[in-house]
């Protein structure tokens, strides 16, 4: 059984999705000539710096934790960020900028990099925790990072996810809030992926659990 840390999935998924969705309008801007170059700097802003609260949150508590149980073990995650924070940085600048060309052939590097980084994370990393971390150390584990993330940068981060996300992983991420949070918190989350979602994607959700619907 997956121990709490494998929550880290979902914003993974999120970020998958959003990298999709980035370098699909970056390729039609790029080779077409059409497309919002502001909004994709906008939507682009918000990404990196939720994957640099990310990265943040994991530097400062997981790999630590896991280093301290295997020294070096955490070291290869570490350099990945290093390698994929200049691309990033670099892909902002130049949607900034409005600089198609450069935009996609940083996207086209990036994605790549990203998509294999979160799975070694997810293939290795995760399933390294659960050999060599108590459910319960793990549960404290994901509450510090989540600690790590700025209040008023977590209630814009649950609607991205929200609208993000898969039906699928919508219903995970929420029933994973539902036994982490207290009850107020909990509601407060809620309201805000209800705010965020179509009426047909929200009814599917209370679908999947009626308990929101109350």
């Amino acid at each position: 059984m997956p121990g709490p840390l494998s929550g880290v999935i979902f914003i993974h998924n999120a970020f998958r999705n959003n990298l999709q969705r980035s370098q699909s309008d970056i390729k039609f801007w790029a080779t077409l000539g059409d497309g919002d170059a502001d909004l994709m700097a906008s939507n682009f802003a918000f990404l990196h710096e939720s994957l640099a609260l990310h990265e943040m949150a994991e530097e400062a508590v997981l790999f630590p934790a896991v280093n301290a149980i295997e020294a070096g073990n955490a070291d290869v995650y570490i350099q990945a960020h290093r390698q994929i924070d200049p691309l990033r940085d670099g892909l902002l600048e130049a949607l900034q900028a409005k600089n198609a060309d450069k935009a996609f052939d940083l996207i086209m590097e990036l994605k790549p990099l990203m998509d294999a980084h979160l799975t070694q994370e997810e293939s290795e990393l995760l399933t390294w925790a659960d050999e060599n971390i108590s459910f319960p150390d793990q549960g404290r584990l994901a509450g510090e990072m989540a600690g790590k993330i700025p209040p008023e940068k977590m209630g814009p981060m649950v609607p991205w996810m929200a609208r993000l996300l898969s039906p699928a992983d919508r219903e995970g991420v929420m029933r994973m809030w539902a036994v982490a949070l207290p009850e107020p918190a909990f509601a407060g989350i809620k309201k805000l992926v209800q705010g965020a979602l179509r009426p047909e994607e929200w009814s599917d959700l209370t679908g999947r659990m009626p308990e929101l619907a109350s």
